[in-house]
């Protein structure tokens, strides 16, 4: 029988004999530094023999799982979990609640995230018992995931698509965690998908609708000033927190956020693939999309590290990248009869193409984005993976 987490939010679990002669197994909350440790470092030994894994640089993480540092946390809590089977880790789980998000859709949703685990059933679920225990005590009553830690960041677990390697900023996992989910309740909420597409001339009917729009609308295209990245993030923001506040899952992008985000992204983002869209007798813009190179590609030798060569090794391959993510775009709603997502889609095909780029993908799109979808099979896209959102009511 697997240990289940006590009632007190932040004790630690009762420790339960879970066979003859196997190690007892635990679900402890992360408490120190050490502990946090492990639960960064566990990925690390689960995937160390798998092919397509990219290891997260430690230094990010550290930083990311800061709750003084992190801004997701000036308007949300979470907790860590460690499964441990003896001394061993065998398991990692996160809980939390955004308050943003259960403000703006006036609902008790939790999230659960960075759930990795061995393949044991016990295990899976006793850290699926210590998120639902802590977001039950923090009055949710829908338990959604896996969000690392909201739609605005990594989310999904994968469920098709796993001979690729993961595109820089989308989550990754064992086919097994399908089953894992699946056999303590969690149901399906949404799948996500992501299209590829393959360099090449430009489809004909995204050139004819971009040229529609050229024709009939005093539409500019220009490039982000990624220098002044404080301000242009202002004006993403402004786009973004209008453009999604329909889709579902969308939480609102902070100050905070939107300014972490773009410090972390300038560095990554391709100048002439993060553009604008203005209208004439408009001072802002009025639509934006921002394709990030796939810096996986360069992260994946260093496994974690850049020092003391990791950094070099990143500068150098970095330059050799040649897929790219069209990482989000959005219009305000106002300005969508003018066609400007075409334009802008025409704009970054052309760039990349001239840029050298030889294939991209193209996510997430909701599974029930009839427009999207049409659009980008259109295109001649086509969909390679496929992530799942889950709930379970509390």
């Amino acid at each position: 029988m697997a240990s289940r987490p006590s009632s007190e939010c932040g004790q630690r679990t009762e420790t339960v004999a879970v066979g003859d002669g196997a190690p007892a197994l635990r679900v402890d909350p992360v408490v120190t530094a050490a502990d946090l440790r492990q639960f960064i470092r566990f990925p690390f030994r689960l995937y160390a023999g798998d092919p397509h894994w990219v290891a997260p640089l430690l230094l990010e993480r550290r930083q990311f799982f800061n709750q003084r540092r992190n801004p997701f946390f000036h308007h949300a809590e979470a907790a860590y979990f460690v499964a441990r089977r003896g001394t061993e880790v065998a398991g990692t789980i996160a809980a939390a609640v955004d308050g943003n998000y259960v403000a703006f859709h006036q609902a008790a949703i939790g999230y659960f995230g960075f759930f990795e685990c061995i393949d044991d059933d016990d295990v899976a679920a006793s850290l699926f018992a210590a998120a639902r225990t802590w977001l039950r005590a923090h009055g949710m009553t829908i338990m959604r995931g896996p969000n690392n830690f909201t739609t605005n960041q990594e989310v999904g677990l994968l469920v098709d698509g796993f001979d690729c390697d993961p595109v820089v900023l989308t989550t990754y996992n064992p086919p097994y965690y399908q089953r894992l989910y699946e056999q303590v309740g969690l149901i399906k909420a949404k799948d996500l998908y992501a299209y590829w597409l393959d360099a090449g001339p430009a489809p004909p009917a995204l050139v004819e609708a971009a040229e529609r729009t050229r024709r009939r609308h005093q539409v500019r295209i220009a490039k982000m000033n990624l220098r002044d990245y404080g301000n242009e993030a202002k004006r993403v923001q402004r786009i973004y927190n209008q453009a999604w506040a329909g889709n579902w899952g969308f939480v609102p992008v902070s100050d905070e956020e939107i300014l972490d985000l773009a410090r972390n992204l300038r560095l990554l983002a391709d100048p002439d693939l993060a553009l604008f869209a203005y209208v004439d007798g408009e001072a802002e813009p009025v639509g934006f999309v921002l394709c990030l190179p796939d810096i996986n590609r360069a992260l994946k030798p260093l496994r974690g590290r850049l020092f003391p060569l990791g950094w070099l090794r990143l500068l150098w391959a970095r330059r050799h990248i040649d897929f790219l993510r069209i990482f989000t775009l959005g219009v305000l709603p106002d300005h969508h009869p003018l066609g400007i997502g075409a334009l802008l889609y025409l704009e970054t095909w052309q760039s990349g193409l001239r840029k050298g780029y030889r294939a991209g993908e193209m996510s997430w799109i909701l599974e029930d984005n009839g427009p999207m979808n049409a659009a980008l099979q259109l295109m001649g896209a086509r969909i390679y993976k496929r992530w799942r959102i889950y709930d379970q009511t509390l």
